[in-house]
């Protein structure tokens, strides 16, 4: 069996394409995580791909990411959970703000709001919360939690064009439009066109065998803790001759703070078995190739707004190394889990 640095889309698209050292090909190879961060053409884009080596099989990844509340449960998640199928209000019933957002909603206005939301929304917060009251804490969390439940259905409905601008600004952001200025298609390992069309026109353009599941999560990242809203679609990809079997996508619907769009892409890429290879473990005369791994490649491409200028490019250098180290946790994490013999929720 060739060695995992060997298979040659990782090794052309690591090395050739993205620019990773020899040494980290054999880190890779070796089973680290190792994540670099790309250069794009604006300070507000931003853009970090990693790679690492698990032993285990695609199926045993698949089935552990699909439960979402363990697989992503690490130190920079604060609070987690899985959308019901349908899903329901109550599914957001842990979810509650920090004191800054709190305090930032009782005064937010169109273009003077330290939470991303729309301008309908930022009015909603402003006029029918009781914020001398006793109970406006729970109010405002049981407004957010609704907020972002709305959000959810409308983008069910509608898809990207169901979701509000961001109103936070000077100008609104579309996150339809911000979605459309990440182009991944240009950092991807391989074309993965039908993928992109779905997460561009969803509910329309459905792929054949695709899985999908929403969750909501509260991060620690940069400066604030951030709420996001994701959508996860997993597609299979049986008639591909280019190495890759799986293609996971993560899409952000909505972020509290800091990001306007950002989409998360796995691609699963299982050693190569030579022909004819059969598993004794199997029992004698079995064709049942061997127990193989395979190497998760993660791209992860967002849209950062506010960080130009001085202070900005000095964030954008803090966002930049926080997103690297935080994805090689992440894939150091996702091995770890996808290895072990009997993980804590497993399905």
């Amino acid at each position: 069996m060739p060695a995992p640095a060997d298979h040659p889309l990782v090794r052309a698209y690591l090395q050739d394409r993205m620019g990773f050292s020899r040494a980290d090909m054999k880190a890779v190879a070796s089973g680290q995580a190792v994540a670099k961060s790309l250069d794009t053409p604006s300070g507000t884009d931003m853009a970090v791909v990693g790679a690492v080596r698990i032993e285990a099989p695609v199926e045993t990844f698949l089935a552990r990411f699909k439960n979402i509340t363990t697989f992503e449960r690490a130190d920079n998640i604060r609070n987690i959970n899985k959308f019901s199928v349908p899903p329901k209000l109550d599914d957001l019933l842990t979810l509650a703000l920090d004191k800054d957002d709190l305090t930032a909603l009782r005064s937010c206005r169109p273009r003077d709001c330290d939470v991303q939301l729309g301008a309908a929304n930022m009015d909603r917060f402003r006029t029918t919360v009781e914020w001398r009251a006793p109970a406006a804490t729970a109010q405002a969390n049981a407004l957010m939690r609704q907020v972002i439940f709305e959000q959810l259905t409308a983008y069910r409905e509608r898809g990207l064009a169901g979701l509000d601008d961001y109103a936070d600004r000077d100008q609104p952001r579309s996150v339809a439009a911000e979605f459309a200025r990440l182009d991944p298609a240009k950092e991807a390992p391989v074309a993965v066109p039908a993928e992109l069309a779905r997460l561009r026109d969803y509910p329309g353009a459905a792929v054949n065998g695709a899985e999908e599941f929403f969750y909501w999560a509260k991060v620690s990242f940069g400066l604030k803790p951030t709420v996001r809203l994701n959508h996860v679609t997993m597609f299979p990809r049986p008639s591909a001759t280019d190495g890759v079997t799986w293609v996971v996508a993560t899409n952000q619907l909505y972020a509290s703070h800091y990001f306007s769009t950002a989409l998360e892409l796995r691609f699963l890429i299982p050693d190569e078995v030579p022909a004819g290879t059969g598993s004794t473990a199997a029992g004698a005369g079995s064709t049942r190739p061997p127990a193989q791994g395979f190497t998760l490649i993660l791209l992860a491409k967002s849209r950062v707004p506010g960080l130009t200028g001085v202070v900005g490019s000095v964030i954008r250098l803090v966002v930049k190394s926080r997103s690297r180290s935080a994805m090689e946790r992440h894939l150091a994490h996702s091995k770890k889990l996808t290895e072990q013999a009997d993980p804590a929720g497993r399905q």
